[in-house]
């Protein structure tokens, strides 16, 4: 066992690739497959469920879908082209994604479950902050932002472990499809220089986004 990794919860590869979950061939359903999967990860944490696949990003998508605001800026996916960008299925309406976990917490809590923490949104997010954000077991989903976001697009992954011996973060990325005989494949190590390097180019006047699920307080 190579003590230094550091994992969230179940903390072993084997144990987080269990919650992996992919986003589906040709579509843009990476917000939606994050979100699933790191509401499943903290509802396995504490200990409500035994599997970690109770929540879909189908399910989740849809909850996303029905947050949106004005032609869909306020949720997840946009349904017209606006001004030439391509944001038929865009990703990058990051409000969406966090009022579709509260939206799903409340409903947790009603069924009688204690809360799954809180879900909050930080520009110019550090190494720092993803390492604390292991540390506690909270699940950081981050941006990564291609060399041209308004042609080629953006893409959100889950940040789950980290490899000090590698300097390498280990993500959850849901474009890569699903290995259920061995979940522990389910698991990219990306180098820090590369995950830098994607997550600090600027997307809308911000760089370095992070979501954070699962904070108490």
């Amino acid at each position: 066992m190579n003590t230094k990794i550091r994992w969230v919860f179940p903390h072993t590869a084997e144990g987080v690739g269990r919650a992996h979950q992919y986003q589906g061939e040709g579509t843009n359903d990476c917000g939606p497959t994050c979100l699933a999967m790191a509401i499943n990860l903290l509802a396995w944490q504490r200990g409500f469920i035994t599997e970690p696949h109770a929540v879909t990003k189908t399910l989740l998508a849809a909850a996303m879908q029905h947050a949106s605001g004005w032609m869909g800026l306020g949720g997840y996916r946009m349904r017209w082209d606006v001004f030439g960008f391509p944001t038929r299925g865009a990703t990058f309406a990051r409000w969406g994604m966090v009022r579709a976990f509260n939206a799903v917490n409340r409903h947790w809590q009603a069924l009688g479950y204690a809360s799954l923490g809180r879900a909050s949104f930080r520009a110019r997010g550090r190494k720092v902050h993803l390492l604390d954000n292991i540390a506690r077991n909270c699940i950081t989903t981050v941006r990564w932002v291609w060399e041209n976001p308004y042609k080629t697009g953006t893409h959100w992954v889950n940040v789950v472990g980290y490899d000090a011996e590698a300097d390498a973060f280990l993500v959850l990325n849901p474009a890569l499809p699903h290995n259920a005989a061995t979940p522990a494949q389910n698991v990219q190590p990306v180098p820090w220089r590369v995950f830098d390097d994607w997550w600090r180019r600027p997307f809308f006047c911000s760089r370095n986004q992070m979501l954070t699920f699962g904070a108490d307080g």
